[in-house]
Parts: structure tokens; C-alpha cells; sequence
């Protein structure tokens, strides 16, 4: 796993092999990871409706407006999210918050799957928008706050 983040860091600051030697830290390797791995939460937590609204409005027997708050809860609430990341991060440190974004997206998806109901289904939905949201806000200043300053642009 870290050759495959050790090459796609080496890729995106187009390094040589001087620069490879010098600049890539356990830090650096971490920042890349979780910039990696929230970007894709917020892929696979938006995407993953795309197939699924289908098979769930069969399943359940949906109405269109249970549908439409399922699928919209997340991004609506990730703008809450987004917006409160940056206060948060400030108080309590981003590192903090990303772990707390990982837990709320964990505990979120969770609840998805086992939902007992169309309102405990759209809270959970919620929750994971919320833990986007603060991934979209959080990550970015941290990998911002943590790599060299002649490479943030690139990352």
C-alpha cells in the first residue's frame, strides 16, 4: 500500500530522485493518505446512490419524496459540515476532526446498512453528509499545514 502512495506522491510533485530521498517523509506519506481516503469517502458516499436509489425504491416501496430526501441529505448536509469544519479544526486541531470525520462517516455507513426505517435511513444519510462536509473543509488545510512549501500546490 505505501509503494502504491509513495508512487502517487512521486507522480503528483514530480519528483527526482534527490527530492524523493530528501522530501518524502512519514508525513508527507500520511497527508497524501488521508487527503486520499477522504476524497474518496465523499466518492463512494455520493456515488454510491447512483446505483442504488433504483433497487432501494424496489425494495422498500419508496415514495418519490422519501427517495429524493435519501439521496439529497448528504449533500445538503455536507455543506453543514463544510461549513463548520473550519471553526472546529480551529478549536480543537484538524487532526482531531479528521478522526472524528472518520468515525461519523464509519458510524453513518453503518447505520445505512442496517436502517430499520426511511427516517433512521435519511438521519444516517445526514450524518455521513455531515462527515463529507468536514472532510471537504478539514483535509485540504491539513495537507496544506503539512507538506513542504515549495510542493502544496501540487498536492
Amino acid at each position: 500500500m505505501m509503494m502504491l502512495v509513495d508512487s502517487l506522491i512521486v507522480w503528483l510533485l514530480d519528483m527526482t530522485e534527490d527530492d524523493r530521498e530528501k522530501e518524502l517523509t512519514p508525513g508527507l506519506r500520511c497527508a497524501v493518505l488521508i487527503a486520499l481516503l477522504g476524497f474518496a469517502n465523499f466518492g463512494y458516499g455520493t456515488g454510491v446512490m447512483s446505483g442504488a436509489a433504483p433497487m432501494m425504491d424496489q425494495g422498500m416501496q419508496l415514495k418519490v419524496i422519501e427517495l429524493t430526501f435519501i439521496v439529497t441529505a448528504t449533500v445538503v448536509f455536507a455543506a453543514v459540515g463544510a461549513g463548520c469544519g473550519g471553526p472546529l479544526s480551529d478549536k480543537y486541531g484538524r487532526k482531531r476532526i479528521i478522526c472524528i470525520s472518520a468515525f461519523i462517516s464509519c458510524t453513518a455507513t453503518i447505520l445505512c446498512t442496517f436502517a430499520p426505517s426511511v427516517l433512521v435511513l435519511i438521519a444516517a444519510r445526514a450524518l455521513l453528509g455531515i462527515g463529507i462536509g468536514l472532510n471537504f473543509t478539514v483535509i485540504p488545510m491539513y495537507v496544506a499545514e503539512t507538506v513542504n512549501k515549495k510542493r502544496r500546490g501540487r498536492v
